[in-house]
């Protein structure tokens, strides 16, 4: 179940991150130059080819493959290694299961780290863009994409929680047990929260400018008034109606998001870390003692 997970978000994210940086170039919200993209090309060919990116994933995987390994000594079930090719498969499995998750979970940091490079060049976020997020909202639909992914990698980690207790004999609180769940939220947190991130300070950059400019303006109208901040008894109509609309913009502005979540996607990720606990609940307790 996990082996499709990860190849459909490999496809479905890592596929379509290109298409979405276009999305936003055609926008008008990146601005590098074509200098600026090279430099972007360098440092991500540096970083997939650097030894903890390509090392790490083994590293994960073996180590997860000698945690199982104890299983394989067991006489008498079907994973018995001594009888049975199938016991020698667990290790194997569990191998590239935490190779795949690392291998992921680490090009997820790298796509963090592009970003945040890209939105270190000029960029241009459109406070009132349509999308109400000033014209980010391709990337918003790219993150999207893996909330159902997560949501199946944790009903698979409650499964496998499950099953480690009810094939395996371990207790809950097993070390393989508490591996497997950790993982699933580490690589949830990272997918949820680490590649948007990186819009944070651009979005906040965008707002701060953008209430300068009003406030600007709105010191502008008023000297041209030439009356305190509250006696708009000797301005014009036109000038009121300024005015007026000047403090509508600043409230509008004001309310803009810095921070590219909101309190569904919050939601949405308090839920899915919180599937396999859900399913342990649910089934686990009715099927077997917890040991």
């Amino acid at each position: 179940m996990a082996f499709p997970t990860f190849i459909y978000i490999a496809g479905s994210y890592f596929g379509t991150l290109p298409k979405t940086l276009r999305l936003l170039i055609d926008s008008g919200v990146l601005l590098a130059s074509e200098e600026e993209w090279e430099k972007v090309r360098r440092f991500t060919s540096a970083r997939l080819m650097s030894n903890p990116i390509v090392f790490l994933p083994y590293e994960f995987g073996m180590a997860a493959a000698f945690l199982t390994f104890n299983v394989t000594e067991t006489s008498g079930p079907w994973y018995d290694a001594e009888k049975y090719i199938a016991g020698w498969l667990i290790p194997v499995h569990a191998f590239f299961l935490f190779f795949l998750l690392t291998h992921l979970g680490l090009r997820l940091y790298i796509a963090f780290l592009i970003l945040k490079m890209l939105f270190g060049f000029k960029v241009n976020i459109q406070p009132f863009h349509p999308d109400g997020c000033g014209g980010l909202g391709s990337l918003l639909k790219q993150s999207k994409k893996l909330n159902w992914s997560m949501a199946s990698i944790g009903v698979i980690t409650g499964v496998a929680i499950l099953s480690n207790i009810y094939n395996y004999n371990v207790g809950l609180y097993d070390i393989s047990n508490v591996l497997a769940y950790a993982s699933f939220i580490l690589f949830a947190g990272i997918a949820f929260f680490i590649p948007l991130y990186a819009l944070s300070a651009s979005m906040l950059d965008a707002k701060q400018k953008l209430l300068a400019l009003i406030d600007q303006r709105y010191r502008k109208l008023r000297e041209r008034g030439s009356v305190a901040n509250n006696d708009m008894d000797d301005l014009g109509n036109d000038h009121v109606a300024d005015l007026k609309a000047l403090s509508a913009l600043q409230n509008t502005a004001r309310s803009m998001r810095v921070w590219p979540f909101d309190r569904a996607s919050l939601v949405v990720f308090v839920l899915t870390i919180t599937i396999p606990f859900f399913i342990v609940v649910a089934f686990g307790v009715l099927l077997i003692p917890v040991v």
